[in-house]
């Protein structure tokens, strides 16, 4: 590792934070902040590590620090490096299209710098698209998902189902017994038994009347 590096110090303390070990992360940043201390992120990292300790007080101080260093935000300083990219090249190219071509494409001079603004922001947009894909703040302080709730609501469908099951098999075993005694009471052999048995029961009756007179 190299001593005179403070990029590396500022990293080595990172993940001594992550660790919870705030005594090395502590003196990785203040040897940052040794090795430069016009750099925002090494007063940024000792600020943190003062926050996990519950020392707001020197945080607070820290923190204040840093914002003087960079009082820009970094991803606006994306945006505009990206756009100054962007002209640095449009100038670029009208000079060599205008010194190295026989009949230049961009002869006129507005157009030259029409070209140039052109490609400046093209750069502005691809700097905000940039900033815009790789900005997760905030993300981790939105409120967490109400799991009680959602347990809640899991075991009521749950339960629900459990109830539709129920409910069809006694329909089915309804709509079933249904189907049985119509089958029984409107069957045509029981018809005919039913009349069989009672038209014997007629001519007993009337064979025991013959009988008794005789």
């Amino acid at each position: 590792m190299d001593p005179n590096n403070y990029v590396l110090y500022s990293n080595r303390s990172f993940a001594f934070l992550k660790l919870d070990q705030h005594y090395l992360s502590l003196q990785d940043a203040n040897e940052t902040i040794r090795l430069q201390p016009q750099w925002a992120k090494g007063y940024f990292r000792r600020a943190e590590v003062e926050a996990a300790g519950g020392l707001y007080d020197e945080a607070i101080i820290s923190y204040t620090r840093a914002l003087q260093l960079d009082p820009q935000n970094t991803n606006q300083n994306i945006i505009w490096v990206c756009s100054c990219v962007g002209l640095i090249f449009g100038i670029l190219v009208v000079i060599l299209d205008y010194s190295l071509t026989k009949t230049p494409t961009l002869s006129n001079p507005f157009s030259m710098v029409a070209f140039s603004i052109a490609l400046s922001g093209i750069g502005w947009m691809a700097g905000k698209a940039a900033t815009m894909m790789g900005n997760d703040a905030g993300k981790s302080l939105q409120p967490p998902d109400d799991l009680a709730n959602e347990e809640k609501e899991k075991e009521k469908r749950l339960l629900q189902k459990k109830r539709n099951i129920v409910k069809h098999r006694h329909d089915t075993d309804t709509s079933r017994a249904n189907f049985s005694l119509k089958f029984v009471f409107n069957s045509p052999y029981m018809f005919s038994k039913y009349h069989f048995r009672k038209v014997c029961t007629i001519i007993l009756g009337t064979t025991q009347g013959f009988s008794m007179r005789s």
